[in-house]
């Protein structure tokens, strides 16, 4: 039976950090990065097609534009909020792998351009720590903002489970200093 708590991602970042350096300490975890992963469970996510046809054309701009509301419909504040599995009565799933995948690409995107403009150059390196509750949905919803932080350009450090204000520390306190944080559920 799936949980009755609904599901959150909480996304927080640290781009006005300067003091610290990011560079892992003896005591910071190994970084990895996900590149070129393929998930079967990806494979309904809308993908974009040009057709020379002013009424398919439109009929794509709309499905496009009803699938980008159903995932800012998701957001409240700064975090991000859904039912992840079935079971809760009365509630549809929302927050599908693919909708958590596009909002981690499009924060790793974020962070990305906002450390560019603090610092006024490319950045390389950028570094994201990725906490989660126990919930029963933690383990597909990693896999899904690992694959769109990764896509975006990011290093993802995966502290487990953790809490929001863990996650948090996680980009002040040396020798992680992390670049941003997301904790998800």
């Amino acid at each position: 039976m799936a949980s009755t708590t609904t599901p959150s991602i909480s996304l927080q970042s640290n781009s006005s950090r300067t003091s610290f350096l990011s560079s892992p300490g003896p005591k910071c975890p190994k970084p990895f990065q996900i590149t070129g992963l393929k998930l079967p469970f990806l494979s309904h996510s809308i993908k974009f097609t040009h057709v020379k046809s002013s009424v398919t054309d439109k009929y794509n701009e709309v499905v496009v534009d009803e699938e980008m509301d159903r995932i800012r419909r998701l957001q409240n504040g700064s975090d991000v909020r859904g039912v992840a599995l079935e079971g809760e009565k009365g509630r549809t799933v929302d927050l599908t792998p693919s909708a958590v995948e596009a909002i981690a690409e499009s924060f790793g995107e974020w962070v990305i351009r906002s450390l560019e403009n603090e610092r006024g150059r490319p950045v390389e390196d950028v570094k994201v720590s990725l906490g989660k509750d126990p919930r029963v949905s933690g383990p597909s919803l990693s896999v899904a903002v690992f694959a769109g932080l990764a896509r975006a350009g990011c290093l993802v450090f995966d502290m487990g489970l953790a809490t929001t204000p863990a996650c948090f520390m996680s980009t002040l306190l040396p020798p992680f200093a992390y670049d941003a944080s997301i904790m998800g559920g």
